[in-house]
């Protein structure tokens, strides 16, 4: 009697849970789900993450690359060995041979359809600049002057007083050199040197590089800049002021410093 019982007892717990595991069939899958869903929506935030990762990685990387090539552009020389020239200075142009007047061709067309070709020649346009040339960096430094020299220094160090000359269109600081020094017969040479692709000048009154130390020599400004060119590949325009002075210990004694 007992055992029936015990063994009722045990079949009603049976039958209990039976039933409650039937009551709730989706609780499970309802977790599972739900698991699920919260494990998609971490993958997708990590995958966002990452994205953003490499989005930012890769801006980083074409601002640098960027950077890098304006620092490459702003450092690199020419096919001349020219330094890049400072922001708001003119750059150089290809040395020519200049010419007062300039060529033009007319075409004219008859009735009959006939085209004739004429040329015409005219004067260039002509502007003015200011020159002066002068050597008194030497008088600071006679020990280093060749002896023979020292009577070809003028007093004052002024080889050319300060004026203004009539240059044409197109016209170089070269160019003006030669025929200021031509008119007023001053001795001027100069040589081309292909390298730079410009002229050099050698001397001027008959004073010329290294006559007085191992740094001395000529050199221009225009406009109280050093160009960093040849004085043929600076093309002047109106106004412009060239100096052209000596100096004994590589520009540092005239205002500039050559590298």
């Amino acid at each position: 009697m007992k055992q029936k019982r015990i063994v009722c007892l045990l079949l009603s717990i049976l039958i209990f849970f039976s039933f409650s595991a039937c009551s709730h069939p989706g609780s499970v899958e309802s977790n599972y789900n739900t698991t699920a869903e919260n494990t998609s929506v971490s993958e997708q935030e990590a995958t966002k993450a990452d994205n953003k990762d490499v989005t930012e990685i890769a801006t980083d990387e074409s601002n640098k690359n960027k950077e890098t090539e304006k620092t490459t552009e702003s450092t690199t020389q020419d096919k001349y060995k020219t330094d890049p020239v400072p922001e708001g200075n003119p750059k150089p142009i290809e040395p020519q041979k200049q010419t007062t007047t300039k060529k033009t061709e007319i075409k004219t067309t008859n009735k009959a359809g006939n085209t004739t070709t004429k040329q015409n020649t005219t004067a260039k346009k002509t502007y003015t600049c200011t020159i002066y040339i002068e050597c008194s960096t030497v008088f600071n430094n006679m020990d280093k002057l060749d002896k023979d020299l020292i009577d070809i220094i003028p007093k004052n160090g002024v080889i050319l007083s300060k004026r203004t000359v009539t240059f044409y269109e197109g016209e170089s600081v070269f160019d003006v050199l030669q025929r200021v020094c031509k008119e007023n017969k001053i001795h001027m040479e100069a040589s081309f040197t292909a390298v730079y692709n410009s002229a050099y000048v050698e001397g001027i009154n008959n004073l010329y590089e290294l006559d007085c130390g191992s740094g001395s020599g000529w050199m221009f400004s225009v406009n109280r800049w050093f160009p960093n060119y040849g004085c043929s590949r600076y093309q002047l325009k109106q106004g412009d002021v060239v100096e052209w002075r000596y100096t004994c210990n590589y520009g540092k004694d005239i205002g500039k410093a050559m590298n």
